[in-house]
């Protein structure tokens, strides 16, 4: 009886892992709401992480002429407009309510735990009859 208790708590939490990761990108997206000034921002900084990343491919060609303090500041400048664009991206997306990793993490975890409880339990009662 303890076997079949535990085969039927499996099926019962892998239904739920399954249903908190099809609710969490609804969630997230209800939770962050993309407006136009986050689209204005996240344009912005696309725009920004373009043009930095032109001024460092003429910066090499020109390498003669620039000077190594320059290359620096362009590159420190670089690295921060990829974080702000990284992380407005990954608002956009929230927004958009795409799966997260622990989104596809509860939904396979709650498949596992469906499929070892319901093939237990069918295997158990299949003996039975």
């Amino acid at each position: 009886m303890a076997v079949q208790r535990w085969m039927i708590g499996a099926v019962l939490v892998g239904g739920l892992l399954m249903l908190a990761g099809w609710f969490w990108p609804l969630a997230s997206r209800a939770l962050n709401p993309w407006t136009e000034e986050k689209a204005r921002q996240h344009a912005q900084n696309a725009a920004t992480v373009h043009q930095l990343a032109h001024r460092r491919i003429h910066a090499e060609a020109d390498k003669a002429t620039t000077r190594p303090n320059d290359t620096a500041e362009s590159e420190q400048a670089l690295q921060k407009a990829w974080e702000e664009y990284r992380v407005s991206d990954q608002a956009l997306r929230a927004a958009k309510g795409e799966p997260r990793p622990a989104a596809v993490i509860m939904w396979w975890m709650g498949g596992v735990c469906l499929a070892l409880g319901g093939s237990g339990l069918l295997i158990r009662w299949g003996l039975k009859v």
